[in-house]
């Protein structure tokens, strides 16, 4: 047996994003070799991504962007390259050592490589205490780090209620 380890998802984490309501809308997304694809930057930034539909193979994937949209309709994108996302890869072959092979990154690839887009665009977007916890944890688990506290994800527990006090037959005559 080895240790059950929490490990959430790209999808949980941009639900957590939209459950705050300082998110409206988030993706993220991976580009192929044959897929069209535009980013520019600046004060009005873009971004356009249209997929090859001709066929099943679209080639090798080259980037994956997080595209988040805010409360105000401010965008948030972020892209990372294919040698970015391979850093943060080898990175977490070199933490787990053997283990690797069991990895999420080692199974679900691709799924790895929305989620790490999707952490860096999240870092720029405002967050909720539940998301800020999650990316906490996740990052603690994927570095190896202590691990923080479960319980902080969990609502905090109404106190019991008292009993009333006694009253005295004076009080209860009233």
């Amino acid at each position: 047996g080895g240790d059950v380890q929490f490990q959430i998802g790209w999808r949980g984490l941009l639900s957590l994003a939209r459950r705050s309501g300082e998110v409206t809308r988030a993706t993220a997304k991976i580009v192929y070799d044959k897929d069209y694809f535009l980013y520019e930057e600046g004060l009005e930034p873009k971004l356009v991504h249209r997929p090859y539909l001709e066929g099943a193979d679209r080639g090798e994937w080259k980037l994956a962007y997080f595209v988040g949209q805010l409360r105000d309709g401010e965008p948030q994108i972020e892209v990372m390259t294919r040698s970015e996302s391979e850093k943060v890869k080898e990175f977490a072959k070199k933490k787990l050592g053997k283990g690797f092979s069991f990895s999420p990154w080692a199974t679900w690839e691709e799924e790895m490589i929305r989620k790490t887009v999707a952490k860096r665009g999240l870092k720029w977007c405002p967050q909720s205490i539940e998301l800020a916890k999650a990316l906490e944890v996740d990052n603690a688990q994927e570095t190896g780090e202590a691990m923080p506290d479960f319980a902080a994800f969990t609502t905090p527990a109404l106190p019991e209620p008292q009993a009333a006090p006694e009253l005295s037959a004076t009080e209860r005559a009233k």
